[in-house]
């Protein structure tokens, strides 16, 4: 099944400088992926918004609530008024504790939030939450009752992280896709690791999971900077556009946060390997069957010597800021300054 997959669009954000975003019509996809921050209230602007892509595409969404996608709105009620004004139920489907078959791919998921574990003291990083994460401004509890509050997130965090244990352990003939905002390693963070207080409202450490349930592809959104990595045999994707750059004068015009979007992306749940474009070169070569290569092709076997050499060359191609070039040398191209 090919997917397409993309996360953190925040339309309600970009719309005002940039115009409406929409999913390219012509994509060679069976199904579009969201890993939530859509366009504000999932229930009303994000729900607009998905309406318009179905009808444009003809693909049918699967989606997973962002934090984003609960402000102004309430923690236990926006993902029923979702599905109440939902007009279009086979053709665009919300994820929050679910499970979902379709063309032979099981898909589960839900927001996730954060147990706040991924930071080494979780008291500071609670309080740290609280301080700077505009969710807590912005999202009410208990029947618009209540202030939201990090316990309140945790416990959320600890019912979605049950359902996927339990899931997960349930065999199933085809495809596992795991669909969530919050990451689920801190590999997905700045550095690969949580340095910060606030980093531990970004990530959980759910790698034991990962490695025990062994799902094949797990999605997530939120930390606006793209990831392709393996934890075992599952791949960990995030291909997030994130907020615009709102335009400065003539002569820079508004561009989006995340540079290393993918507008495009597809992937196909037959071959979960990472990208090459994703990995350690070094690691890339010594490993070729790990990764996907370009264009399918992966490199022929090489001698130390010859592999060090190369290496060699990719990095001081890189060094002169000649990506076209030191790309050459990962594709297996000629290399035209040799005279090959």
């Amino acid at each position: 099944m090919r997917l397409h997959i993309l996360s953190d669009i925040h339309d309600d954000y970009s719309a005002p400088s940039m115009g409406t975003y929409d999913v390219p019509a012509d994509l060679e996809a069976d199904a579009i992926i969201i890993a939530g921050d859509i366009a504000g209230r999932i229930s009303r602007m994000g729900l607009r918004w998905l309406t318009r892509q179905h009808l444009r595409t003809g693909l049918p969404i699967i989606l997973c609530a962002g934090n984003h996608d609960y402000w102004r709105g309430s923690l236990e009620l926006e993902i029923s008024r979702f599905r109440d004004r939902n007009a279009f139920p086979e053709g665009i489907h919300i994820l929050d504790a679910d499970e979902l078959i379709l063309g032979g791919v099981r898909f589960l998921g839900g927001t996730l939030w954060t147990d706040y574990n991924a930071y080494s003291d979780r008291w500071t990083a609670e309080r740290d939450a609280l301080r700077h994460m505009q969710d807590f401004k912005h999202i009410r509890c208990f029947d618009y009752q209540r202030k939201l509050q990090p316990h309140h997130l945790a416990e959320e965090h600890a019912r979605y992280r049950t359902f996927l244990a339990d899931r997960l352990a349930t065999p199933f003939a085809g495809p596992t896709v795991v669909l969530t905002h919050h990451a689920p390693s801190p590999r997905s963070l700045i550095g690969g690791r949580a340095t910060e207080p606030l980093d531990a409202s970004y990530a959980s450490d759910l790698e034991d999971l990962i490695r025990e349930r062994g799902p094949d592809l797990w999605i997530h959104g939120h930390t606006h900077a793209r990831h392709d990595y393996s934890i075992g045999g599952t791949r960990i994707l995030c291909n997030p556009r994130g907020y615009n750059r709102a335009a400065q004068g003539r002569h820079r015009p508004a561009e989006v946060e995340n540079a290393g979007f993918d507008p495009r992306l597809i992937i196909d749940t037959t071959d979960t390997r990472p990208l090459v474009s994703a990995a350690n070169i070094e690691h890339a070569y010594a490993r070729p069957d790990l990764f996907q290569w370009p264009f399918g092709k992966a490199p022929e076997s090489r001698s130390a010597e010859e592999m060090a050499a190369e290496m060699q060359t990719f990095r001081e191609r890189a060094s002169r800021a000649d990506p076209a070039a030191a790309l050459r040398i990962l594709d297996g191209a000629p290399d035209s300054e040799n005279g090959e």
